[in-house]
């Protein structure tokens, strides 16, 4: 075979041959037969069915794998200490809900709230502050949280309680206003009548208010100045003893409104006072 140009050319050239480049150096493969120029770390600690698992929990080498050795032992710590907590598998799992309520502060009684003692200055009723205890332990409420409760609604209850006060004094100063003397005094009767104290009095204003609770003892006090009864209707006389008619003689007596309807001669008053007398009289007979 003839030579071609250039080899004849290179073979006349009596310069020394160039020395053979140097093979580039192969960059040292990954553990999972990878090259290292693809960024990925080297797992050559990690056998080969758990690297993907690895990878997942972000182990990058041997020490990340004792750190989360050592804080799955401290949770297993506290666990034996009381303070881990399993959650329920569903809102029925009673036992591994109690277990939490437990582990959140919940009293082992619903008397462990200590209620009564929060609302000792209150007017409560006893069975309402058991019943809500009860409730309470059964929706898993710690002791602070239950007292929390308690003490809202103490401040409600008070708040309450002084609104209500308040809306009673501006009735009473309304009240004050508009009634008239003489309405005044047969309400004063009427309450003396029925022998109620002034919590009892007090009780029926707040409940029917004070305009209300006013216009019922200004008509019993009415109808006792007129000797008729509440209804209205004439009593026909007076049937008591002659010591009861005694003593309603000195009643009237000191009644300052009868006094002067008798003393003016109103016809009822003067009928009263004369039917009082005669039974009086009875007794000398």
């Amino acid at each position: 075979m003839s030579e071609t140009f250039l080899a004849a050319n290179a073979a006349s050239d009596s310069s020394p041959a160039a020395s053979p480049a140097a093979s580039p150096t192969a960059a040292p493969a990954g553990g999972d037969g990878s090259s290292g120029g693809s960024g990925a770390p080297p797992q050559q600690w990690v056998p080969e069915d758990m690297r993907g698992y690895a990878e997942n929990k972000g182990w990058k080498e041997p020490g990340d794998v004792l750190k989360g050795y050592r804080q799955l032992e401290e949770f297993l710590g506290a666990d034996k200490a009381g303070r881990g907590i399993v959650l329920p598998k569903d809102e029925k799992d009673q036992e591994a809900l109690d277990k939490i309520y437990t582990a959140l502060g919940r009293p082992e009684k619903a008397e462990g709230y200590e209620l009564n003692s929060l609302l000792a200055q209150e007017e409560t009723d006893p069975a309402f502050v058991s019943a809500m205890a009860e409730t309470m332990h059964g929706a898993g409420l710690s002791k602070a949280q239950a007292q929390r409760m308690a003490e809202a609604y103490q401040g409600h209850y008070k708040a309450a309680q002084q609104a209500a006060v308040e809306a009673h004094q501006r009735e009473v100063v309304e009240a004050e206003r508009t009634l008239s003397p003489e309405d005044k005094e047969q309400c004063r009767r009427g309450f003396r009548f029925l022998g109620l104290n002034n919590q009892e009095a007090a009780a029926i204003e707040m409940y029917w208010g004070v305009g209300k609770a006013a216009q019922m003892f200004a008509k019993i006090g009415r109808a006792l100045g007129e000797d008729r009864r509440v209804d209205g209707a004439g009593s026909g006389g007076f049937f008591g003893s002659p010591e009861a008619a005694k003593n309603r003689i000195a009643e009237l007596k000191a009644d300052p409104i009868f006094s002067k309807r008798y003393l003016e001669g109103e016809p009822a008053a003067v009928k009263q006072m004369e039917e009082l007398f005669k039974k009086v009289a009875e007794a000398n007979q």
